[in-house]
């Protein structure tokens, strides 16, 4: 089973890899790819709300 932080580095990869950046990025694959990594992304900006 693939982590959170392996999905990132190969979503990412893929891009940077890419001959045409944009246009996987806007393909199918590269949508899905970055919905997958969306929420850890989120995460980060905005804080979880702790319990009292």
């Amino acid at each position: 089973m693939v982590n959170s932080v392996e999905r990132q580095q190969t979503t990412l990869l893929r891009i940077w890899c890419s001959p045409n950046r944009k246009r996987y990025t806007l393909s199918t694959l590269g949508i899905v790819d970055l919905l997958a990594i969306l929420p850890t992304y989120i995460a980060f900006y905005i804080p979880a709300r702790q319990q009292k």
